[in-house]
């Protein structure tokens, strides 16, 4: 059978969880044990790890393995439920949850026999017992010294994998509730040899009770903090020892050691460790701390702590690679092997590729995106890819695109021969028959009179192909933002939805489309596309493409190619040819019940990621269309997948994963970088970096509205009612924390993080240095007078 379900290797299923700080090793399949002896890795029980160098060759050695997840060692605890043997460990919960109230949303997954695991964090206080049915029948608990199987592990004979219920990266794993806590056997206190972060034996100069308390509780905050919040966690709990250190209560080498140790243990990188902690370390030295400070609120507890790790507003965000075995196999291919031979970066040949199939395949087929509603999506996609003229933006089109072109070719030839037949008929015969209508796959020509034209004869819909978009975007507001290049901005908005659209034109008549649907592929360059954004009117058209930024190009090769180019081209021929699934092609895609659990959470996600409407408005609107792209997506991989074969109207669980995971771990980052990056971090970019190195140049721990009108020149003429959101906006990027001004009445005032002045003092300097140079160029031009 299939060894993977959700993934397209154990191995790539491996490393993703060692990615996640996960301890992880090679299981037998039918055992619940490891193939490597402890002994022979440094005593690890299992063997397990999540070194990715060292789980890489663990599973090239047994490529036949389950995985097994350490739990103790990774900083969880799970629930094992079983449903066999006359017991119900589920049922069991169930009846617990009425009593105790809903378990959190956390990281499931259901085992081969119709089992749940419910995983947790460690808890900081106790060791959960590994025990069966100490609890009650058909619950056991896997926590200290124990394991757990994960997907797509096998059980042999049974058809079903492991699977996961609420999959790592859609789900954070949580805090167990307190009822929960309570009914864990406990083992004893805990015990850190054994924890990432092992406990050493340091000398703390005498230390009291009290600092060492708040070294474990910090180590057991870092321990289970979860990811996207381990270098913030490490920052803070930095500060926070620092201040002890600084009143002499723990000893800094040994701080760092343990801090540096449990860090390792969940995943964060050497560099990026040693960084964290000397930034907390410099600011936190600066207000030292005893017990009496701690108890009493005094003046070293009434410094904040920093809440956030800091933007660097001034550094840019790099986009990710193309991840592996995300993409459908043949794209993937497709991609690598053109990039390596163009010398073109493959991340830009993998989403001309998607938007090409997306315009391939027929816009009859449609997804239902929920479960009780009449909302669906056709496969219609729109992306830029974005790099300087090296980049190779029109080769990666043309070697894309080829395949779809050569159709639209043979279709226009056979739409002339028509007309040609139809101009030769006698003039009465041509009264009683209507002019053969253009039935195309590809466009070029960007004005809406000419994609009116083809749009009335293609109700599949087509694919506007613009090798410049700099040119469709220019020709679109040639009015400057008169009527009539409203009408054509509402008229590409409207090709990016599908749907009927009625035509009255002068001199024409009144016609109807049947469906304007329009995928986008085009090249642009970063400053016209800045220009762009910066004058065009702001209707959400440029958020509906996906922004693909291209690394520069390299040499490429001159080697023989893998068939994989003609495999493509029959790829696109067969996607033209599917029909919806059905009889007669009149039904509709469904997810089924897990590709569903998987789109409500990305609906929540997504609607919480659209905050950052207060930082970048277009960031959050290109994020407001994700619902929608994601069902986009699931059409293509699916179509893909069943090209050549009858379609089934179910879309799986495993295919909402890959999507879900390509959506957010690669185009959401390109477009943050793009966004970040090209557009400016904030729609206020400028004025913010003003903000920020007045902060730093000079030092500021507290910033009020008046010390922002000391500013530059950029911040001198700032109202109040302009100064709130941008120091909103700051604070929303872990700068500030709004405290209580004097009186009621005045406005906010904002307490600096102290992390801001460690973290960035290389840019304190330059940013001072700066405005002397501003300063003394000034003073040389008038005469030396400032």
């Amino acid at each position: 059978m299939n060894m993977h379900d959700s993934f397209p290797s154990v191995a790539t299923a491996a490393l993703e969880y060692a990615a996640r700080g996960w301890h992880v090793f090679p299981a037998p399949p039918g055992k619940k044990q490891s193939h490597e002896r402890g002994k022979d890795h440094d005593g690890r029980r299992w063997g397990a790890t999540n070194d990715p160098d060292v789980v890489a060759a663990l599973f090239a050695k047994h490529p036949n393995a389950n995985i097994g997840i350490a739990t103790q060692e990774s900083a969880l605890v799970v629930l094992d439920l079983d449903r066999k043997n006359n017991v119900d460990g589920i049922a069991w919960l169930m009846e617990q949850i009425k009593a105790h109230g809903d378990l959190p949303h956390t990281i499931e997954a259901t085992s081969p026999s119709g089992g749940w695991h419910v995983y947790f964090e460690y808890p900081g206080d106790f060791d959960p017992k590994t025990c069966e049915g100490e609890i009650a029948p058909g619950v056991d608990v896997r926590g200290h010294g124990g394991m757990v199987l994960a997907a797509p592990s096998i059980k042999p004979g049974s058809e079903n994998p492991y699977r996961w219920k609420n999959p790592p990266g859609f789900f954070d794993v949580a805090a167990a509730p307190q009822w929960i806590l309570d009914l864990l056997p406990r083992r004893k206190r805990l015990s850190e040899q054994a924890m990432p972060g092992a406990r050493v034996q340091i000398n703390t100069g005498g230390a009291s009770t009290w600092a060492d308390k708040a070294l474990q509780d910090e180590l057991a905050k870092l321990l289970a903090a979860p990811e996207g919040q381990r270098n913030g966690t490490l920052n803070r709990a930095a500060f926070s020892l620092a201040q002890i250190v600084a009143g002499g209560g723990l000893v800094e080498d040994a701080v760092k050691a343990r801090l540096s140790a449990a860090a390792g243990g969940i995943g964060l990188e050497p560099g990026e460790i040693a960084a964290t902690i000397d930034s907390g370390f410099q600011a936190g030295l600066q207000t030292p701390r005893g017990p009496k400070e701690r108890a009493t609120g005094g003046a070293a507890e009434a410094m904040p702590k920093p809440d956030a790790d800091p933007v660097d507003l001034w550094g840019s965000f790099d986009p990710p690679e193309l991840p592996r075995d995300l993409l459908p196999p043949l794209i993937e291919e497709f991609a690598r092997a053109n990039g390596d031979q163009m010398g073109a970066d493959p991340a830009g040949l993998a989403m001309a590729a998607l938007v090409t199939c997306a315009a391939a395949i027929p816009d009859e087929i449609k997804i239902k995106v929920k479960r009780h509603d009449d909302w669906t999506e056709s496969a219609r996609l729109w992306a830029a890819l974005m790099g300087p003229p090296s980049a190779k933006k029109s080769p990666i089109i043309s070697a894309a695109t080829g395949p779809l072109c050569r159709l639209d070719v043979e279709m226009m030839r056979a739409w002339q021969e028509r007309v040609n037949e139809f101009e030769a008929l006698p003039a009465d015969e041509k009264k009683g028959k209507p002019r053969p209508k253009q039935t195309r796959l590809r466009i070029e020509d960007a004005t809406v009179e000419a994609a009116q034209q083809v749009l009335e004869g293609s109700p599949w819909g087509v694919l506007l192909l613009q090798d410049e978009l700099s040119g469709f975007f220019g020709a679109m507001d040639k009015y400057n933002g008169g009527k009539a290049a409203q009408a054509d901005r509402a008229f590409w908005l409207r090709s990016f939805n599908g749907g009927a659209f009625a035509l009255n034109r002068v001199g024409r008549g009144a016609a109807i489309i049947d469906n304007l649907s329009i995928s986008m592929l085009g090249g642009i360059q970063p400053e016209p596309l800045r220009k762009i954004a910066g004058d065009a009117v702001d209707d959400g058209l440029l958020q509906r493409l996906f922004p693909i930024m291209l690394r520069n190009a390299t040499m490429g090769r001159d080697e023989p190619m893998p068939d994989v180019n003609a495999r493509y081209r029959r790829l696109i021929e067969a996607l033209r040819d599917l029909s919806a699934p059905g009889f007669a092609g009149m039904g509709v895609l469904e997810f089924d019940s897990g590709a569903q659990a998987i789109r409500r959470d990305l609906e929540a996600r997504h609607l919480d990621l659209q905050s950052l409407e207060t930082i970048n408005r277009k960031l959050a609107s290109h994020i407001g269309k994700y619902d929608g792209l994601f069902a986009r997506l699931c059409v293509v991989w699916h179509c893909i997948e069943y090209a050549g074969h009858e379609l089934p109207a179910t879309v799986t669980e495993a295919t909402a994963q890959r999507v879900a995971a390509f959506l957010h771990r690669f185009l959401l980052a390109h477009a943050i970088a793009f966004y970040s990056g090209v557009l400016g971090l904030s729609d206020d970019h400028d004025r913010l970096t003003a903000i920020a190195g007045h902060i730093l140049t000079h030092k500021l721990d507290r910033i009020t509205n008046r010390d922002v009108q000391r500013g530059d020149r950029t911040m001198r003429g700032l109202k109040d009612f302009e100064i709130r959101p941008l120091l909103e906006q700051l604070a929303a990027l872990g700068w500030l924390d709004r405290i209580d001004p004097p009186r009621p009445s005045s406005p906010p005032h904002w307490q600096v993080n102290p992390a801001v002045h460690a973290k960035f003092t290389d840019r304190a300097a330059r940013e001072a240095d700066r405005r002397l140079v501003a300063r003394e160029t000034i003073q040389g031009l008038s005469g030396g007078k400032a």
